[in-house]
């Protein structure tokens, strides 16, 4: 029994030396300042399109009812529509129901609750001309 243990911890402390070493955790999102390590955590369930890049993050005004409201950045050269279809096949798998969207002007945006709509999410997929790619905005507001 004690060998079964010794291996065990063996086997555990192992592969959390390798998980750090290769950088864990969401590498969509840059360590370059003690600001963004405080700030940054990844949403376990919202996912972050693959390889897009972290900008920034922010408060937001919170809606009616919830006590905190952050927003988040992410920059892709994939077009809104891609992006968009993405979360719209992927939250529900993630246990989000959608309560709407809409599409205007090449922006595409969707709505989603969870729950019993303790937990809302607004993601917006839109073109930035200027930069000459997609801005991901993600609002998670939580009562």
């Amino acid at each position: 029994m004690k060998f079964r243990s010794a291996v065990f911890l063996f086997i555990l402390v192992s592969c959390l030396i390798v998980y750090n070493c290769n950088g864990g955790g969401d590498k969509n999102i840059p360590v370059s300042s003690e600001e963004t390590l405080e700030i940054v955590q990844p949403w376990s369930d919202v996912p972050v399109y693959p390889n897009a890049e972290f900008i920034q993050q922010s408060e937001t005004e919170l809606p009616s009812g919830f006590q905190t409201s952050i927003m988040r950045e992410y920059g892709t050269t994939v077009n809104p529509n891609v992006i968009h279809s993405y979360y719209k096949a992927r939250m529900p798998f993630l246990g989000w129901k959608s309560f709407g969207g809409s599409y205007e002007e090449g922006e595409y945006q969707s709505a989603w609750a969870k729950n019993d709509n303790e937990i809302l999410v607004w993601i917006t997929a839109r073109p930035d001309p200027s930069e000459g790619r997609t801005l991901i905005e993600m609002i998670r507001a939580e009562k």
